[in-house]
């Protein structure tokens, strides 16, 4: 879809608590921990005025050669 494969590294959470902290590392943890899974059908029709959108179609709105770019630059 975007043209290139986008890598994905999962790091300890020890090594995210140490660069973010502990509430993001708690929060990561509890990603983790998180097996339920939301009813997007019926999460749709309790809220029929919000625009929602998928994540596909947001990416294809970002720049990614910029994204990139500026993290491999440390910008």
């Amino acid at each position: 879809m975007l043209g290139r494969e986008i890598p994905y590294r999962q790091l300890p959470l020890d090594q995210v608590r140490q660069w973010a902290g502990d509430e993001i590392a708690d929060m990561f943890q509890r990603f983790e921990d998180n097996t339920d899974f939301v009813d997007v059908d019926a999460l749709h029709a309790a809220y029929p005025d919000i625009a929602w959108h998928r994540y596909v179609d947001w990416a294809r709105t970002v720049d990614w050669d910029r994204v990139l770019s500026s993290r491999a630059s440390g910008r």
